[in-house]
C-alpha cells in the first residue's frame, strides 16, 4: 500500500500547486484592474 500512499501525497501536491496557481492568476488580475485605474485616473486629471 506503500504506493497508494504516495499517489495521494502527489495528489494532494498537485492541488495545492493548483491553489496557488489560481491565487496567482487572480491576485494578478486584480493588481492589472488596479494599474489600469491609476492610469485612467491620471488621464482625467490632464
Amino acid at each position: 500500500m506503500q504506493y497508494l500512499s504516495e499517489v495521494t501525497q502527489l495528489q494532494e501536491q498537485v492541488q495545492n500547486l493548483e491553489d496557488l496557481i489560481n491565487d496567482f492568476v487572480v491576485n494578478n488580475a486584480e493588481v492589472d484592474k488596479r494599474i489600469g485605474t491609476m492610469f485612467l485616473q491620471k488621464s482625467d486629471d490632464n
